[in-house]
């Protein structure tokens, strides 16, 4: 999907952004091979957070700047955020080339229950978060979903060339390398008690150092 969104060149660089940010403006800049020079901005930043809270950082945004007639194509290379509010506070677009393909890494989105974790108790097992693809600008996608509802026994998996790719999109992590796979759970350890081991008692010896004794009485009497 690709976005619109407007924005003014940023040209008194020393007025204070605390007192922007009061009025709902925030900095950012604009740069890349197309771009002779960066150019600040001011940014709306509501409309700004509602993008990028949809798009994130592999969706196309058309950026018209004020006094423009032609829009800039511009991927959100960088951003930051307020660390006690979370709101942004800063961003870098990055202009690329039109008509050249990208290499990006759009999210795994994983949907749907495994038959094999609810039936039989099986362990889902995800091993990617993202897969590189390259694609035209236009043709870039933000996420891939995963439908988990196909994973039903153990051993089951699901691969990378089993996910459903756009036709003109160029897969180029290896198409055999495993997304997700449903292992079989450990069997629990149950620990056997151990038999209290009791020493053998010797029969005819526990009296042995009374009996002597009597033994040595009673030859002091013969004397």
């Amino acid at each position: 999907m690709i976005y619109d969104f407007k924005a003014t060149v940023r040209k008194e660089l020393k007025k204070k952004v605390g007192a922007l940010r009061v009025q709902g403006i925030i900095p950012g800049v604009v740069y890349g091979p197309e771009v002779k020079e960066n150019i600040n901005l001011s940014l709306d930043s509501v409309k700004l957070e509602k993008i990028y809270h949809e798009a994130g950082e592999n969706s196309l945004i058309n950026l018209q700047l004020e006094g423009e007639a032609e829009t800039r194509e511009v991927l959100i290379k960088d951003i930051a955020f307020e660390p006690v509010s979370h709101r942004v506070s800063h961003v870098d677009f990055y202009q690329i080339k039109r008509g050249v393909k990208l290499n990006i890494e759009p999210e795994l989105v994983f949907v749907g229950i495994a038959p094999a974790v609810k039936e039989i108790a099986g362990i889902l097992i995800k091993s990617l978060a993202k897969i590189e693809i390259r694609c035209l600008p236009k043709n870039m996608i933000s996420h891939i979903e995963v439908d988990l509802t196909t994973l039903k026994n153990f051993g089951d998996k699901i691969l990378v060339k089993d996910l459903k790719i756009p036709a003109d999109v160029e897969v180029l992590t290896d198409l055999e390398e495993t997304v997700a796979v449903i292992a079989e759970p450990r069997a629990e350890e149950v620990a056997t008690p151990v038999a209290e081991v009791k020493e053998p008692e010797v029969v005819g010896k526990k009296d042995a150092p009374a009996d002597a004794a009597a033994e040595a009485d009673k030859k002091d009497d013969k004397k």
